[in-house]
């Protein structure tokens, strides 16, 4: 019973704040914004210049999946922010619920959102085939990182104006996913140790050893941040 009212009010938390019903609702415009570029931009650019597409959709398709747990990342981090602000998991730590449960809670909620959007903006764009349990693989790995990304908003940022400029700088996380096309073997040795270039490997080939580093990175970091997160009174 608990758990079902603060869904509720997550929703209504959601809603009732502008900035974060908009961010909650961009993944929806994504996919029809990359399926318009794709569609009418590169036939133009075409006219003037031979640009042969078909190698990069990979690229191109990784990066719109990836801009979801991104942006939701970004939208838990603002309400465990306000949480933050109103000492909301100190209250609750004192509930049936419990301190535990409450992240749970929080992030159980962006996880879901976040397969739901990979499965969406992958049907929608519809420009490489990725077998049906690799994509469910990827969006539990999605979800994962946007979970990651929301404890490290959470972790880093004091206030919501702070917030705002430490989001664009953790998005550049998201590029990482492109590290093949610039083929330094300093920055693929970097890249190793960050979650959106494993979703590229295991996305061009899910081969055993690519999901299982792949997997490995993505919990180490979800699994530092949880600890850095339950070490900090205030969330």
């Amino acid at each position: 019973m608990l758990k079902a009212i603060y869904i509720k009010n997550d929703l209504k938390q959601l809603f009732r704040e502008p900035m974060m019903a908009l961010l909650f609702a961009v993944p929806l415009m994504i996919a029809p914004i990359f399926r318009l570029i794709l569609t009418y931009l590169i036939p133009i650019i075409n006219r003037w210049v031979e640009f042969d597409m078909a190698p990069y959709e990979i690229y191109v398709l990784v990066m719109a999946l990836l801009l979801t747990p991104g942006m939701l990342g970004i939208v838990m981090g603002f309400m465990l922010l306000d949480d933050k602000d109103g000492k909301i998991a100190q209250l609750l730590s004192i509930t049936p619920l419990g301190r535990s449960g409450y992240l749970t809670m929080r992030l159980f909620f962006v996880v879901i959102g976040t397969i739901i959007y990979t499965f969406y903006t992958y049907a929608l764009l519809g420009i490489y085939i990725i077998s049906t349990p690799v994509l469910l693989y990827l969006s539990l790995l999605h979800s994962i990182f946007a979970a990651t990304f929301a404890l490290i908003f959470a972790t880093v940022a004091t206030d919501k104006v702070k917030g705002l400029t430490y989001a664009k700088g953790l998005n550049l996380i998201l590029l990482f996913a492109l590290t093949d096309l610039i083929n330094e073997t300093w920055l693929t040795n970097i890249s190793y140790f960050i979650p959106t270039f494993w979703i590229t490997k295991i996305a061009l080939h899910a081969s055993v050893g690519n999901i299982l580093i792949g997997t490995v990175v993505h919990l180490l970091w979800f699994a530092l941040f949880i600890f850095i997160t339950t070490r900090q009174k205030s969330i």
